[in-house]
Parts: C-alpha cells; sequence; structure tokens
C-alpha cells in the first residue's frame, strides 16, 4: 500500500506526514488508520526537502495479514460456534452458539490489535521537488 506524504519540519527533524484518508478510518489495520495524521522520520542525509512529496509504502503482506485477522477470524469463530450448536440442540441453539461464536472472535481481534504494534510506513519514491 502506497501513500503521498508531505515532508514537513517537525521539532527540528524532516518527516514525512501523511494525514488519514475517509477509507482508512475503519480499516485501522496500520498506523494510517489508526491516528488523524501520520509523521514518519526520514533520514537526515540531506535526501529530502521540506515542503516536497514523497510516497511512502506498508508493505502488502502487513495490510493482508491485518485484513485476515479481522474478518476471517470472527468468521471462523461464529461457524465454529454454529456448528457446536448444531451438535446440541435446535435451531435456537446454533444460532445462540453463532452468536457465542462471533463474539469470542472479535474479543480475540481486540486483544490481539491492543498487542500488535502496527508497521512503520517508509519512504521509497519522490513525487516532485520542491520549487526553489
Amino acid at each position: 500500500m502506497k501513500r503521498e506524504a508531505k515532508v514537513v519540519r517537525e521539532s527540528g527533524r524532516l518527516m514525512a506526514e501523511v494525514l488519514r484518508e475517509e477509507a482508512c478510518q475503519s480499516c485501522r489495520a496500520c498506523r494510517f488508520g489508526q491516528v488523524e495524521r501520520v509523521l514518519v522520520e526520514l533520514p537526515q542525509e540531506g535526501e529530502y526537502r521540506e515542503g516536497e512529496t514523497i510516497e511512502l509504502e506498508v508493505p502488502d503482506g502487513t495490510v493482508s495479514r491485518g485484513a485476515l485477522l479481522a474478518y476471517a477470524l470472527p468468521l471462523a469463530a461464529m461457524l465454529a460456534g454454529l456448528f457446536l450448536g448444531a451438535r446440541w440442540g435446535a435451531e435456537g441453539v446454533q444460532a445462540l452458539g453463532a452468536l457465542v461464536g462471533l463474539a469470542l472472535g472479535l474479543l480475540v481481534v481486540r486483544l490481539f490489535s491492543r498487542r500488535m504494534k502496527a508497521p512503520a510506513p517508509v519512504p521509497c519514491a519522490r513525487i516532485s521537488k520542491k520549487e526553489e
């Protein structure tokens, strides 16, 4: 996943600033979705200048693993609850088993998401240079 960022000076250091897009607000799989504004520290070797636009990248596997955890785990837990409910009784027990499984799956996702550190985006390309 790639994002455009603007090079800004923050606390005397060059940083890439990315503002959160609307689509990222509900995902929260990476740092782009967790805060309103992401600042990524840039190398200080003079490679970047304040005001220019660069491209940042979060490895694709990271986003995929986050999506898999967020969607597949609760679904699998719900199906497990459904099948366990089917072994013990009527349709009401199946529905209850599915709801309990879904709730447990969502709880596990929430616990894991708090422990997982979101990956930091890294600069990968310069889009535009600042006009001097």
